[in-house]
């Protein structure tokens, strides 16, 4: 994934209000990152708005009952782990380009599971993490591993504070 600087990430974000800034993992096999313990997806630095978060199924899920949820994973100052999401539905054989979209209408509102592959109706309401000068992760804790499939990760934000940014980390 490409690094800008801070003033060219300002910049983005002022002239894409609508979605921001793209931030997104490579393809990354589910036994990597659907597990039983939070797993950090994306490093984030300063104070974001999140327009958008989701993961796609790039093959198909195993047939695990994976009921993933987004988590905040505060790095500077310390706080305390909490859940952004509440758990989506089972994930289990989830179909190849199907995503699952983080709706942020509220702390712990469940994920929105694809009806039809491939059309992703994004939520109205945004979600702002972070502080000035902070350092956190979004992480993934999934309560039942996925043993096969492959997926990416997509982060639409917006900087809001000076040097704000976010780096994949799988």
């Amino acid at each position: 994934m490409s690094h800008y600087s801070p003033s060219t990430l300002a910049k983005v974000g002022d002239l894409n209000r609508n979605r921001g800034i793209v931030c997104r993992t490579g393809t990354v096999n589910n036994t990597d990152v659907f597990k039983t313990t939070a797993v950090n997806i994306f490093h984030v630095t300063g104070r974001i708005r999140i327009v958008s978060l989701d993961f796609e199924a790039v093959t198909q899920f195993g047939a695990q009952a994976s009921v993933p949820r987004w988590q905040f994973v505060s790095v500077t100052p310390v706080v305390a782990l909490t859940d952004i999401s509440a758990a989506s539905a089972s994930v289990s054989a989830l179909a190849v380009g199907k995503r699952v979209t983080m709706a942020g209408t509220a702390l712990n509102t469940a994920q929105v599971v694809d009806g039809v592959a491939g059309i992703t109706i994004k939520p109205a309401n945004l979600m702002d993490i972070g502080w000035d000068g902070g350092e956190l992760y979004l992480a993934l804790d999934s309560d039942v591993a996925q043993t096969s499939g492959t997926s990416v990760f997509t982060l639409c934000y917006l900087p809001l504070s000076d040097g704000a940014g976010v780096e994949a980390v799988v």
